[in-house]
């Protein structure tokens, strides 16, 4: 069985939930190396999980290791740029969401993959969540009637100290919301 080489880009506060799904992929997966823009935290990072190679930078990691796979967890306004750095140089990608910040920039995405023949992956975990499962409950059951146009809107709020750990330059201080929205139509 292949083993395919992994590296991760940004090893900030949800970089976790990440080597815990590699990790269970067991054999399958070399997690061969980590980036971070700050030295000390990817330091820590690759004691911590015992990832041979530690950069400050992609371009010089993507160079040198050539991964397979690139793990992209680095905060939202990086993932278009990683993701076409991470494509152009023979990786495939998983991105955090969102993946980029417009349809134009999707659009440019596709071109990317469609020529390079690597893909994208990204994360969409609250599409399958208990609120979904049960609307979907509801809807197969016939309780709702016939849906013809649905809106779903996850919001929470977030500390300063979430914004402190992935964003070190939040003006003011100010904490922040975070929305997820999903769009459902029936006919």
């Amino acid at each position: 069985m292949k083993s395919y080489r992994v590296a991760i880009v940004g090893c900030g506060s949800v970089v976790g939930n990440h080597m815990r799904a590699l990790r269970a992929a067991g054999e399958r997966v070399d997690v061969i190396a980590a980036v971070d823009i700050v030295e000390d935290r990817v330091k820590s990072f690759c004691a911590e999980y015992h990832i041979p190679n530690g950069y400050t930078n992609t371009t010089d990691m993507l160079s040198a290791i050539q991964p397979d796979l690139v793990h992209i967890t680095t905060p939202t306004s990086t993932h278009f740029d990683l993701t076409v750095e991470s494509l152009r140089a023979g990786a495939w990608v998983l991105c955090e969401k969102p993946l980029c910040a417009s349809l134009a920039q999707f659009d440019q995405l596709e071109k990317i993959e469609a020529s390079i023949g690597k893909y994208i992956g990204t994360v969409f975990q609250w599409r399958f969540g208990s609120g979904a499962k049960h609307l979907k409950r509801l809807m197969d059951a016939g309780e709702l009637g016939r849906p013809l146009v649905g809106v779903c809107d996850t919001l929470w709020y977030r500390g300063l100290p979430y914004y402190i750990i992935r964003c070190p330059g939040v003006a003011n201080g100010q904490p922040k919301r975070a929305a997820q929205p999903s769009h459902w139509e029936f006919t």
